[in-house]
């Protein structure tokens, strides 16, 4: 079982294994998030990346997510300065990423079995 989140709004939606996070989970139309009738997902896979300086480089939240965690998990090594850029995400000049998610797994779903990446 997966929990899909709209990190814009944070409406919530569960899917199961096999599921399409993206199709799964719809944004309010009252919301600032992305309206357009097309797969959020496959927008977002489409960018080629390569974008120029970070939206919000003293604040970012890919960079910080990037960065070592302290002992306390919430804690992280801001010491390493601002976001250098060149990174997808929403507000970014020429990116199509339109719609964030947080996907979190639930144990004890259907059976999904987790694996170890090559590399």
């Amino acid at each position: 079982m997966l929990l899909v989140e709209c990190k814009g709004c944070g409406t919530q939606a569960f899917t199961g294994n096999g599921g399409d996070p993206d199709a799964t989970l719809v944004c309010p139309p009252e919301s600032d998030c992305c309206q357009e009738d097309h797969h959020h997902g496959q927008a977002a896979n489409a960018c080629t990346s390569g974008h120029g300086a970070c939206p919000n480089p003293d604040n970012c939240a890919v960079w910080l997510g990037m960065q070592p965690h302290q002992e306390n998990s919430n804690q992280r090594d801001t010491t390493t300065g601002p976001c250098p850029g060149n990174h997808c995400g929403v507000g970014v000049d020429g990116c199509t990423v339109c719609r964030p998610l947080k996907i979190t797994f639930i144990p004890g779903g259907d059976g999904l079995v987790m694996q170890r990446a090559e590399g």
